[in-house]
């Protein structure tokens, strides 16, 4: 599914799972009575979970569950609003090549340490198209790494008071160039510990994409680095890897971070939407939808609105809380006052 797979036990449910079925869901399996079984909804890049919808109750995850005749279970994921674009490197500029093309906080940079006959140059062309490009950044030059292995990439990357982070870029290599890319990361940007490996091939570029949600300490860390080492692999020993695009993007942190059900009613507004019922901002219950509202915004002027009910964003900005205007798709809107 788009938002998401479940793994029972060790095992992702999924088509591409030796021995599993196509299309995955919905899942079916035959297991033994008294012996729990773990199930772990892992949820895409851009989406989170959202709950068991047979067990309204129960936010667990993994959760352990033991089988019984006719257990059903269903994973809820929801879209994550927006992310902000931390660090980017376009590589555009030979002459300042590994400078962050942008970094919110000026924290970004990229260090190198080459192997025993590694060159960092650029280069042009070689297929890459700008599929990860932002701020408007054309297809110019890219990062050439010439006899990878030995070498690793080393980036500073911020996340300071952002939840959710999320590291892209493109990469390719040639025939003679690295099979493997290996990626650690830091907590403190001194001790590196593994993360996952990356098989590259000669073709065309990809875009690579790593979660970082799951590493305990790599939300809202001032000192969170990673970094790209090379290994033969299916590849040879000379060659070059290339790179292009490399982004760090993340969610602000006060989204998501006050449960539903923890929230208290201390005021109500009326709108476009009808009657919400205002809990504790950026967490907004509309009872006409019948679904919480989460609220989140860039800045004081523009904010997006994930509808549960509706499965569905709306735009507002803001004024002066709690004051919302809220826009329509025609462009018009009102503003969203207090309810007597």
């Amino acid at each position: 599914p788009q938002g998401g797979f479940l793994t029972l036990n060790t095992v992702p449910i999924q088509p591409e799972t030796a021995g599993g079925p196509d299309p995955a869901y919905p899942w079916e399996g035959t297991y033994f009575a008294g012996i729990p079984v773990t199930v772990t909804a892992r949820p895409a890049p851009d989406f989170h979970f959202a709950g068991w919808l047979e067990l309204p109750e129960e936010s667990a995850n993994p959760l352990s569950v033991n089988p019984s005749g006719g257990l059903e279970l269903t994973a809820a994921f929801e879209p994550l609003p927006p992310r902000r674009l931390l660090h980017y490197w376009d590589f555009n500029d030979p002459i300042m090549l590994l400078a962050p093309t942008y970094s919110a906080d000026e924290g970004g940079t990229v260090q190198t340490e080459p192997g025993p006959e590694t060159e960092f140059t650029h280069a042009t062309g070689q297929g890459f198209s700008g599929e990860n490009a932002r701020m408007g950044s054309g297809t110019g030059s890219h990062l050439r790494v010439n006899n990878p292995l030995g070498a690793t990439l080393y980036f500073d990357l911020p996340t300071t008071g952002h939840d959710y982070p999320l590291f892209r870029y493109e990469t390719r290599r040639s025939n003679q160039g690295a099979g493997i890319q290996n990626i650690h990361y830091s907590l403190e940007g001194e001790s590196f510990h593994f993360l996952r490996s990356l098989t590259v091939m000669p073709e065309d570029p990809v875009v690579v994409t790593v979660d970082l949600r799951d590493i305990e300490g790599a939300a809202d860390n001032p000192g969170f680095a990673l970094s790209i080492s090379f290994a033969r692999g299916k590849g040879g020993d000379a060659g070059n890897n290339r790179f292009d695009n490399i982004t760090l993007e993340a969610l602000p942190h006060t989204i998501f971070h006050t449960p539903p059900h923890e929230l208290t009613a201390n005021g109500w507004k009326t709108g476009p939407l009808g009657l919400l019922h205002d809990g504790a901002f950026p967490h907004v219950h509309h009872p006409g939808l019948g679904g919480w509202i989460y609220v989140h915004g860039p800045d004081d002027t523009a904010f997006h609105l994930w509808i549960h009910s509706e499965e569905t964003w709306a735009w507002t900005g803001n004024g002066i809380y709690p004051h919302l205007y809220v826009y329509d798709q025609e462009g018009g809107g009102e503003w969203i006052t207090n309810h007597p």
